[in-house]
């Protein structure tokens, strides 16, 4: 820092020259004369004229350095979100709301802001990305010690450790007819247990290929669970068919018919409900392969049914501004709509970014930081709007997940802080304590931002 002329220094050559003393003894300086060294009208005189001169010339300066440092303040703040995309005025505005420092962090670790509206198209965008085909062969030794570790586990572990691990695999889950991602006749099989070749269709897979190849990573993800379950599932249909023939009275080969079911094991209905069975996280999409994440985006942003109910995806955005306002995606981009610029969503998706920011930087602190939280998730799903002792949640959306509740809590602490302090005071001093941390983990900038911090660095020497 370029450490400023001090006031006295430009005052000095204003001041009237001083004639030699009579006395033979040195003289003080005027500014350090005692009381006692001068009659008071020549040493009140000067004392007044040079504080004067100092106090208008400090002044001065001091004011000139602190329009230029607020202005380099705003710039930098302007540069900030011109470098992670938010160009646009009513967004910058929005997005004043947060602090420059988790700006800065957001711009350095690259996350970007991209506006769109209905018509675009949500390829070009850059947001998703397509799985090349290694997506999870490359990884499947990881992926199949981990699942030896999961076996037998609840399922409530299971999930936490797919989460922790963020391997490409997940807990296969049976698609309501409502939801189901490519092809709404399989809403017969929905309350029933799936065959390795139904999962292969619940994720997309049309060709030969793709099924053929779902099917074997499901068998080579799951190993030893894998053939527990074929097994399991041809007991349970032989025991069926036993009761049949019973019932009938007629001849079975019990032996014979139960070998058949494990020869064509991948149409063998599976029972997932009691064993966690992992599959690939990959979806099969004209588009490319993409993961449960961006097929769910590729459906939200673009989907749209027709009138029997079928949905359809074309790539573009749809035009439903009740279907998805923004959302955060794993490559540190953010997709907002046009017309959701100045209201909350920017700042809910910037929340999962610093979320998802944090966990990377520093996982020690978010470790502790994530269970506090998340108790207090629990705590209020649990007392949701109970007569007594109930909790209401700052938003609705703030019920979805855990991770839901934390972008809630990042927008509402930067655009209703007193709301947010009232209704979930706990939560707010979570909420407080990301951000503090978030803004450590920025590297002070070279010089003052503030005229607050240019003055403290003038005392500082």
């Amino acid at each position: 820092m370029i450490r400023p002329l001090s006031p006295l220094s430009r005052a000095a050559p204003f001041l009237p020259a001083r004639k030699a003393a009579p006395q033979t003894v040195e003289q003080p300086p005027i500014d350090e004369v005692t009381l006692s060294s001068r009659p008071a009208q020549q040493r009140i005189a000067p004392k007044i004229l040079l504080g004067a001169l100092t106090a208008v010339s400090g002044l001065a300066g001091l004011a000139g350095s602190a329009a230029v440092i607020i202005h380099g303040a705003q710039k930098t703040a302007a540069d900030t979100l011109k470098d992670m995309g938010a160009g646009d005025p009513q967004l910058q505005k929005n997005l004043a709301a947060v602090d420059l420092k988790i700006l800065h962090l957001a711009q350095k670790e690259g996350v970007t802001f991209q506006l769109v509206k209905p018509g675009d198209d949500l390829l070009q965008t850059g947001a998703l990305q397509p799985r090349p085909d290694s997506y999870v062969h490359d990884q499947l030794p990881q992926i199949q010690a981990f699942a030896a570790q999961l076996r037998d586990q609840p399922l409530d572990t299971v999930l936490d450790r797919l989460e922790a691990e963020q391997l490409p695999v997940k807990l296969f889950t049976i698609p309501t007819p409502g939801d189901l991602p490519f092809d709404p006749n399989l809403a017969q099989f929905s309350q029933m247990p799936q065959s390795i070749h139904g999962m292969a269709l619940c994720h997309g897979a049309k060709t030969p290929e793709q099924i053929k190849e779902f099917t074997d990573l499901v068998k080579a993800i799951n190993g030893e669970t894998y053939s527990r379950a074929v097994q399991e599932a041809a007991d349970r249909m032989t025991g069926f068919k036993r009761m049949g023939m019973n019932l009938t009275q007629q001849p079975f080969n019990e032996a014979e018919f139960r070998q058949n079911l494990i020869n064509n094991q991948e149409r063998l209905p599976l029972n997932h409900r009691e064993i966690n069975l992992l599959v690939p996280d990959l979806y099969y999409t004209s588009a490319g392969k993409l993961d449960n994440h961006d097929r769910a985006s590729l459906e939200s942003w673009s989907g749209q049914r027709d009138a029997k109910g079928e949905l359809s995806t074309t790539g573009k955005i749809n035009g439903d501004q009740n279907s998805i306002r923004g959302e955060y995606f794993k490559n540190k981009r953010i997709l907002v709509r046009q017309t959701e610029v100045s209201k909350r969503a920017p700042i809910h998706e910037l929340g999962h970014a610093m979320d998802d920011l944090l966990q990377q930087k520093d996982p020690e602190f978010y470790q502790s930081w994530k269970a506090a939280v998340q108790k207090n998730y629990d705590h209020m799903m649990q007392n949701l709007y109970g007569p007594e002792g109930g909790t209401e949640p700052i938003t609705h959306y703030a019920e979805t997940n855990v991770g839901e509740y934390i972008a809630e809590g990042f927008a509402h602490y930067h655009l209703a802080p007193d709301e947010f302090k009232a209704k979930d005071s706990k939560f707010y001093e979570s909420i407080e304590r990301f951000v503090i941390r978030l803004k450590q983990l920025e590297q002070p900038a070279a010089g003052p931002q503030t005229l607050g911090e240019y003055v403290t660095s003038l005392f500082k020497g």
